[in-house]
Parts: structure tokens; C-alpha cells; sequence
């Protein structure tokens, strides 16, 4: 069951989802794409770990909710390789914050400056500028992404309206054919799902 929190859906669209489409291929050849019917999903409505409502999704928010599910697996290939310079740019930011610490050395009646130490930081720091020149292009590929994100969570957040509209409710779990509902666990203001 996906689970969703009413502020994440309109603060953090591109969180408060997780990959559906890997479970709807259900493990099997993902190349062989399987229909896909919106009476096979449900839309759970939840206040306080409590059932309020149980719909059974329409078309149109089945298509916006396979969009947003699309969109936000593609997030996560776009992301691979800052992922991958994350222990670089680990590094270089302890090597500043250490160098920074020798460079600058201040008590109560002084302030010393190594310039030893500052022309090592600014050698780092160029590194670092190479290295955030260098990934520039995949951060403007998550940027981008991330704006189509906002974008089809709006898209879905209207399609859903006329399901939740008028029902007081703190969670949305959409539950799709391969899960369970036991898939989850309520603990008032958060979920967690179990893969």
C-alpha cells in the first residue's frame, strides 16, 4: 500500500510516493508490459490510523498517480550519479572545514592566519568547483526533473479532489494489486511500508 500524508502532497510532491511500476510488473519479465486497470487500485483514506474511506480509483487518477510513479522512477536514475560523487564531495567539504580550522586560529587577544593552510583550502576548494562544473549538467537534470515532479503531483492532487474532497483525513495509502493490506503499518502521523 503507497502511502501518502496530506502536507506531502502539497509540500513534497516527489516524496511522498515510491516506485509503483516496479511492483506492477510483479518481478516477472519487465519488458512484457501487463494492463493496467484503475479497478485493480484502491484509494485509502486515513484520520488518526483509522479507515475513513476506501474508493476504488478512477481512470484519470490512475493515469496521473502511473505519471507521478514514472516521473519520480526516473528521479531516481537522474540521481544516480550525484550519488556517486557524494563521497567526493564529502571529502573535499572535510578537507575545507579541517583546513579552515589550522588557516584560522583565533583566542581572546589575537587572530593568526596561516596562509600555508589557506593555500591548501583554496586548492581544495578548487577541486571542489571542478568537480561541481563537472556534474553542473546532472543538477540541471534534477532541477528540471523535479519541477515535472511538482508538476504531475498537481495533476494528481486534481484528480484525486473529487475522491477526497470533503473527508477529513491525515494519510492516502493507494494500494495497488501487488500489495497487501498489510503492507504497512499506521503510527498516527507516519507509515511505514514494508517492501
Amino acid at each position: 500500500m503507497k502511502v501518502l500524508n496530506k502536507a506531502a502532497l502539497t509540500i513534497i510532491p516527489s516524496l511522498f510516493l515510491t516506485t509503483a511500476v516496479l511492483a506492477m510488473a510483479g518481478g516477472n519479465d519487465s519488458s512484457i508490459e501487463k494492463p493496467i486497470y484503475a479497478s485493480d487500485y484502491t484509494l485509502v483514506l486515513l484520520k488518526d490510523c483509522k479507515e475513513i474511506s476506501r474508493q476504488t480509483m478512477s481512470e484519470p487518477q490512475l493515469s496521473a498517480y502511473v505519471a507521478l510513479e514514472n516521473a519520480s522512477e526516473k528521479m531516481d536514475g537522474i540521481q544516480a550519479p550525484i550519488e556517486a560523487m557524494q563521497d567526493q564531495l564529502d571529502k573535499f567539504t572535510s578537507q575545507i572545514e579541517q583546513l579552515t580550522d589550522k588557516a584560522i586560529i583565533e583566542d581572546e587577544d589575537s587572530l593568526h592566519i596561516n596562509k600555508a593552510f589557506l593555500k591548501e583550502q583554496e586548492e581544495v576548494v578548487a577541486k571542489l568547483e571542478v568537480l561541481m562544473t563537472k556534474h553542473q549538467g546532472d543538477f540541471d537534470a534534477i532541477e528540471q526533473q523535479g519541477d515535472k515532479i511538482g508538476e504531475l503531483a498537481d495533476e494528481f492532487e486534481k484528480a484525486l479532489a473529487p475522491s477526497i474532497d470533503g473527508f477529513d483525513y491525515d494519510q492516502i495509502h493507494i494500494k495497488t494489486p501487488t500489495e497487501g493490506d498489510s503492507n504497512y503499518r499506521c503510527d498516527n502521523n507516519s507509515i511505514i511500508t514494508r517492501l
